[in-house]
């Protein structure tokens, strides 16, 4: 009996299918199969070495500098094994040359199994020791407006409908960690300045999903923020806006136990003596159901010292 080898019996495979030409290379050579394979893996592979990572985080500034027009910088990004990306030390500059963002360790784990259900699960995400000042400029632009610019696009014609990129992809979050955050909003046009120092936050995501947009939260916890608030003193003449509508209008968001420890409020009347301060030192509200759309909220627990 003839024995017959896995390039034979490939072969009588492909002339019995009559594929003919560039094909029946293959034939000969059916390892040539797992070429396409063993390059993906190589690619992938190739992503968790630092040096190619060093290559990719210059690429990235260097395509966001180009195209926003302003300083970017990135001091390190990692991917670690499966799908954890680390990244440090991103700062964004306005148009200004004022700083707009500045974020210290970004650490984001996605869950690698979900992608293989068309589904991109966070399991965690955190951020600490980061900072951004929103400006508005007495002509009534903003230090963004021109990121806006830059990635808004083009609104697409009334004759073409507009593409759905969401169709058949989720969104999971799991729990999102905040740590030693600053931020500040300084209007000129209205003499209002906030400032934002947020201590601690942790938000664990029981719920999410983008269409419909809806949030359920199992547990929030907030410690050691401070909200500073001035306002100017009598009623200046409000800026030309145009008409806006709600954006969160159709936002469902529920909780289920809000946590607060040392959380201070204070708001001050500019060139008076007018001002108000609040102190929490510890509370909790455990709702029995809520529904933000119907404006509708019941409590099961409520608790404060201040």
């Amino acid at each position: 009996m003839r024995s017959v080898g896995q390039g034979g019996v490939t072969a009588q495979v492909f002339n019995a299918l009559g594929w003919q030409g560039p094909f029946r290379c293959l034939a000969h050579y059916p390892t040539l199969l797992l070429v396409p394979g063993l390059l993906l893996f190589l690619l992938i592979a190739l992503l968790y070495l630092p040096p190619v990572q060093d290559l990719v985080r210059g690429k990235v500034v260097a395509f966001l500098s180009e195209k926003t027009g302003t300083p970017v910088a990135l001091a390190r990004i990692r991917l670690v094994f499966p799908l954890d990306l680390k990244l440090e030390g991103l700062h964004v500059a306005d148009d200004r040359g004022d700083t707009l963002l500045y974020a210290g360790p970004f650490q984001a784990s996605v869950g690698w199994r979900a992608l293989m259900g068309s589904r991109l699960r966070l399991n965690r995400v955190s951020l600490s020791d980061a900072r951004c000042t929103l400006r508005q400029y007495p002509d009534s632009s903003f230090n963004f407006d021109f990121i806006v610019e830059a990635f808004g696009g083009k609104e697409p014609k009334p004759s073409e409908p507009a593409v759905d990129t969401t169709s058949g992809f989720q969104l999971d979050l799991g729990t999102i960690s905040l740590e030693r955050i600053r931020f500040n909003l300084d209007l000129h046009s209205s003499g209002t300045f906030m400032q934002v120092a947020l201590g601690e936050l942790e938000a664990r995501i029981d719920t999410f999903s983008l269409d419909p947009v809806r949030v359920i939260i199992d547990a929030f916890d907030l410690r050691h923020t401070t909200v500073a608030l001035r306002i100017p003193n009598g009623v200046k003449e409000a800026p030309a806006y145009p008409t806006l509508t709600n954006p969160l209008a159709d936002i469902d968001v529920r909780f289920n136990l809000i946590a607060l420890e040392n959380i201070d409020f204070h708001m001050a009347t500019i060139g008076t003596s007018d001002s108000l301060w609040l102190s929490l030192m510890r509370g909790h509200l455990a709702a029995r159901s809520t529904n933000t759309t119907e404006q509708q909220l019941a409590l099961k627990e409520a608790y404060a010292s201040a």
